[in-house]
């Protein structure tokens, strides 16, 4: 009845203007009816017709897409359309293509499915076993293993599923409209991190790493060729990311072919990218575990019988049944296995069960003549004293501003139990050491920790006795790898570049930290026995532990135990609630209200206070510390007993709307706007406080004020960009033009007082963030350069008045336990007295900024 109506689709939308009759534009009262029954359509949750006629009538008429664009707005927002929308989100593209607001809400519908996505593989893949061999081949001979392996998918993932660029695209195509469109850039950040780790910008800016690799791959390959001048060698590329490596190889000699394994679908487009802008012909090839949506690889022959160098495989080695058997024609089974599957901690993504399924495919690689790159790594570290890591590990104080701390956090002294975060997967953190504001100091001479033989996949940890060289407080253990790459080819990521005289220094790598048991202090020759263990974890892949204890202990995070540490602060914080409740409330009975971030350690101050003012009642929303709510009401519950027994605490759901908390009636209301890392806090807090001040209640913080300024930072870039065919780098092309729809948008957790960077302009901005809750506030400043450079980037940071009145605290101020975040900009000369404009908005938990 549709097509009947409005005729068929010409393919590309009307202009506006003229007689619409002349034009066979729709007559209006049509528009109108058909949106009728398309709102009818999504009120009886029929979202694909709906957005059928959406579709098809902003195709073919460019006037509709103003008059449907808040009807669109309201399907994509519904969290019922997920599955309509992700089926036919081109066409809902290519007919909004010139709205950005309609851009930014399907691409944030399109990010929330691919993240439900990858949560569905990844438990897919955790409950699957690899198919054998003998299946497999089972599955080909009777012609229907594709659908099989189809069938036994999670439904999210298989053909049609939303690659990792789709979002991206979209969201980008949004702030081209818009550039200070917020929703559309929180939905870009969003969907960036989901689908690539930024760590791969310094790594590839690694010139260190990189050459060092290069020179492994060619001393490797410069001893096969003299042991057989002429015959075709065959490398194994295991965790490919972006080609590099393959491109290596491929580039030392023309009988070299490869066959390169990556898993992740991102890393994956990326490769093939960089391959074709090198001029290295490629075909593709998946497992059905791996990659559902692609043929499955057909062992012994690349298709086609085209003359590629290298394969690549959409699937980790170990889930190939046809591993190791070469798919060209005429090569033999691995020659070369090169890998970079390491994390700051050595076995963190799964080395060793990787080189031990690898190495029991080929039987041994003794026999088999295989060389691996590198040939052998090991972790070695030294105890350490370091203020900034003793207060991410251990928090020392029994009281804060007069509020007890729980026994499970803290006992008053310095020896105390570690922390650890709870969305960590490693038994360690990682940090990048040279930068910190007062550098760890060793305290013990340095020492094997671990070891692993990559030709052979033999592993072992040690029980290591440290000897105290200095006087001092030993906090943790720094850890760092040595890898050996080829003879006298060998890389360190040591913090600094310690090491031996032949080994390069890669700084990409962070160290690793282990936390000791206890926060100890140590006399020379103080003795410190720390036992090393390779501990089976998720997924089947190995992790390196040291042996410290968590069992029985509340879970909190790295940046929550900073918090908790900043005894300024929370000082400043009891002292304007002091202040403000006695005034506010003028009586002896009072309730309270708690949410965003720091809910837990407000609640402890309010409870504190109404303890001198009187019997009250304490509102949480959303309380607990990162990851584990269970344990954090807990801990939460025992502190409040502690600190005022006669209060009544009373915990909110953690999603409770907006407004839940003013809803609680209560005579102050608390809660953080910024969080520890720099980002702005979730929009939910920001409009739980703003709704308070509109009805009266005061607030704490107060006050939240936003400002910017100018930074040239070369050091921050390495962080977050990758020039392509840069030869003091990695000098290959394509590989700048591949990772732009990557880059990060926001560069979170700066610390800007260790970073080398020129500041190019004094503060400017004070943007009120309460004001911002729940909509968009937009600025345009005039700025004056204060010295001449290259603008890179725009921090940002808050001033927060705690009560009325009250003294100011900087979120920029070393003191506390704010970093920084920055909006990565265009880089834009300017001459010092340069007078620029700055447009910036802020609102829905984000900010966006452009120069003119």
């Amino acid at each position: 009845q549709f097509l009947y109506l409005i005729g068929p689709c010409g393919g590309a939308a009307v202009p506006c203007g003229g007689d619409s009759s002349a034009m066979g534009l729709l007559p209006d009262e049509q528009v109108v009816a058909l949106l009728r029954d398309a709102a009818r359509l999504r009120q009886q949750r029929k979202y694909k017709s709906c957005l059928y006629i959406l579709t098809e009538l902003s195709a073919r008429d460019e006037r509709c897409v103003a008059a449907s664009e808040e009807l669109l707005l309201e399907v994509l927002r519904d969290p019922g359309s997920a599955a309509a929308v992700a089926a036919g989100w081109q066409k809902v593209r290519d007919a909004y293509r010139t709205s950005a607001a309609a851009l930014a809400a399907l691409g944030a519908v399109l990010t929330r499915r691919r993240q439900e996505q990858r949560e569905a593989w990844e438990d897919y893949l955790q409950g699957s076993d690899s198919s054998s061999e003998e299946e497999e081949e089972e599955e080909e001979e009777d012609g229907d293993g594709d659908e099989a392996s189809q069938a036994s998918l999670p439904e999210l993932c298989r053909e049609g599923a939303i690659a990792p660029l789709d979002a991206i695209s979209v969201l980008q195509a949004a702030l081209a409209l818009d550039p200070l469109d917020v929703r559309a850039a929180a939905a870009l950040d969003a969907a960036t991190s989901l689908a690539f780790n930024r760590y791969h910008f310094p790594m590839l800016n690694d010139a260190s790493r990189n050459a060092a690799y290069l020179e492994g791959l060619r001393r490797t390959i410069a001893g096969v060729r003299a042991a057989d001048p002429t015959c075709p060698i065959h490398v194994v590329d295991i965790g490919a990311g972006t080609g590099l490596l393959s491109i290596y190889a491929t580039g030392l000699d023309a009988n070299i072919y490869v066959t390169a394994y990556e898993a992740c679908d991102a890393m994956q487009s990326i490769a093939k990218h960089v391959l074709r802008a090198n001029g290295v012909p490629y075909a593709t090839a998946s497992v059905h575990t791996e990659a559902p949506a692609r043929k499955k690889r057909k062992a012994g022959a690349v298709e086609g019988g085209r003359p590629e160098r290298v394969l690549l495989v959409a699937a980790r080695s170990t889930r190939d049944p046809a591993f190791p058997r070469s798919p060209f024609a005429g090569t033999p089974h691995a020659t070369v296995i090169v890998t970079e599957t390491f994390d700051c901690g050595l076995f963190g993504e799964g080395v060793w069960s990787t080189m031990r399924h690898a190495l029991a495919a080929l039987g041994n690689s003794a026999g088999r003549g295989v060389h691996v790159v590198p040939s052998a790594a090991e972790l070695v570290g030294c105890v350490v004293e370091s203020a900034p890591l003793q207060d991410e590990f251990f928090a020392t104080a029994r009281e804060v501003a007069g509020a007890r701390i729980a026994p499970a956090i803290g006992r008053g002294e310095l020896h105390e139990t570690p922390v650890h975060a709870a969305a960590s997967a490693e038994p360690y953190t990682s940090s990048r050491l040279a930068l910190h504001r007062t550098p760890p100091r060793r305290l013990t001479e340095v020492k094997r920790l671990a070891a692993l033989d990559l030709t052979t996949g033999a592993a072992a940890a040690e029980r290591v006795e440290f000897s105290a060289d200095h006087a001092g407080t030993a906090v943790a253990v720094a850890a760092w790898m040595q890898l050996r790459l080829a003879e006298e080819v060998e890389l360190t990521t040591a913090p600094g570049g310690v090491g031996g005289a032949q080994q390069a220094a890669a700084v990409c790598w962070e160290q690793a930290v282990f936390p000791m048991q206890h926060v100890t202090a140590v006399a020379p020759g103080a003795a410190l026995d720390v036992t090393f263990e390779l501990l089976a974890r998720g997924g089947g892949d190995e992790a390196l532990y040291c042996g410290v204890g968590t069992a029985g202990q509340h879970v909190f995070s790295y940046d929550e135990i900073r918090r908790l540490n900043d005894v300024p602060f929370w000082e400043a914080a009891a002292a304007a609630l002091a202040e403000s409740i006695p005034r506010a409330v003028g009586r002896a009975w009072a309730k309270a209200a708690v949410a965003s971030e720091g809910a837990c350690w407000y609640a402890m101050l309010l409870l504190r206070a109404y303890a001198v003012v009187g019997v009250s009642e304490v509102f949480v929303e959303g309380a607990s510390p990162a990851g584990s709510r269970a344990g954090g009401d807990a801990w939460l519950r025992e502190s409040a007993a502690a600190t005022a027994p006669a209060t009544q605490l009373r915990l909110l759901p953690g999603d409770a709307a907006p407004n839940s908390v003013a809803s609680a009636t209560p005579d102050v209301c608390c809660g953080c706007v910024v969080l520890p890392t720099g980002l702005l806090e979730h929009p939910g807090g920001w409009e739980a406080l703003a709704a308070a001040r509109r009805a009266g209640v005061p607030t704490c913080p107060a006050e939240a004020l936003l400002s910017f300024y100018l930074i040239q930072s070369d050091d921050l870039l390495r962080y977050a960009r990758v020039a392509d065919g840069d030869p003091a780098a990695h000098g290959v092309a394509g590989l700048g033009t591949s990772l732009a729809p990557f880059q990060p948008r926001v560069y979170p957790d700066i610390d800007l007082h260790a970073l080398a960077h020129t500041r190019l302009s004094d503060n400017f901005g004070r943007i009120d963030l309460l004001a911002a809750a729940g909509e968009t506030v937009c600025a345009t400043f005039t700025v004056r350069a204060t010295a001449p450079g290259i603008i890179h980037a725009v921090p940002f940071f808050a001033d927060l008045a705690l009560a009325p009145g009250a003294c100011t605290i900087s979120t920029l101020h070393p003191a506390h336990h704010w970093k920084v975040a920055a909006v990565l900009v265009p880089p834009r000369a300017v001459a010092a007295g340069e007078t620029l404009r700055i447009n910036v908005a802020v609102g829905h938990g984000t900010v966006a900024a452009t120069l003119s």
